[in-house]
């Protein structure tokens, strides 16, 4: 990680527990001293760990996003394809129709 994003000197996983609004650090990787060791906080109380926390939502949400657009396009074209052999020569459009319904 380091190699390419050498501005980075921690990484730690957090587990939130939303009823109570703390954010506890569980598995960590760190340069040095490990000074944030079983570090816990409260979420309201820090600005940064939500900016941090509303990035990393923005991330997941642009994520699914792309997934969602790339089954879209394969669905797309699978359906243009299926139009297409339909057209041109229906035993194959039957026949494709038919095929499909064992996948």
């Amino acid at each position: 990680m380091q190699q390419y994003f050498p501005f980075v000197h921690r990484l730690f996983v957090a587990q939130y527990d939303e009823p109570t609004d703390i954010l506890n650090a569980n598995t960590h990787v760190t340069e040095g001293e490990n000074i944030l060791a079983h570090y816990s906080a409260k979420l309201s109380d820090s600005s940064s760990l939500q900016k941090i926390l509303d990035i990393f939502s923005y991330l997941i949400a642009l994520t699914i996003i792309n997934e969602l657009a790339t089954v879209k396009t394969l669905t797309s074209t699978i359906d243009a394809m299926h139009h297409l052999a339909s057209h041109r020569d229906m035993e194959t459009g039957t026949h494709i129709n038919q095929t499909s319904l064992y996948a």
